[in-house]
This record gives structure tokens, C-alpha cells and sequence, in this order.
């Protein structure tokens, strides 16, 4: 296992398509990239698994994404 083995991200955009490039491109580069659609499932994996960068979709229905970072925040400091 190399170091971008380890190395995890998680994406989070509720346009589909634009979410599946991000993830697509991460991954050629050998990054660990998970991508979801919508706020609660982002947290629902963050209670699952650790990340070391979230790339966040600011504009999202329901949650926001500088809402969700401040959920994030206070779940994992």
C-alpha cells in the first residue's frame, strides 16, 4: 500500500454528473475518492469512515454545504 492509498477524499455535490468527473478524475490520479449526493449521506459516511480532505458543492437543496461543514466540525473537530 502507497501513501495515496491512505490518502481519502470525499466529494459531496448534488449535481450527478459533475460529482462522477470529480470522482473519476481524483481516482486517475490513484486517489482514494468517494463522491455522494446530498448532505445526509455525507454525514452518514463520515460517521462510518475518516476522510482527510471533503470537497463540498456550496449550493445544495435541503443543506448547504457551509452548513454541513459546521456539522462536520462539531462531530469530528
Amino acid at each position: 500500500m502507497n501513501e495515496m492509498d491512505m490518502f481519502r477524499i470525499m466529494v459531496v455535490d448534488d449535481e450527478v454528473d459533475f460529482l462522477e468527473t470529480v470522482v473519476n478524475r481524483l481516482q486517475k490520479r490513484q486517489l482514494n475518492a468517494t463522491g455522494v449526493t446530498s448532505g445526509e449521506e455525507a454525514v452518514a459516511l463520515l460517521k462510518e469512515e475518516l476522510f482527510d480532505v471533503i470537497i463540498l458543492d456550496i449550493k445544495m437543496p435541503g443543506q448547504s454545504g457551509l452548513e454541513l461543514l459546521k456539522r462536520f466540525k462539531e462531530s469530528r473537530p
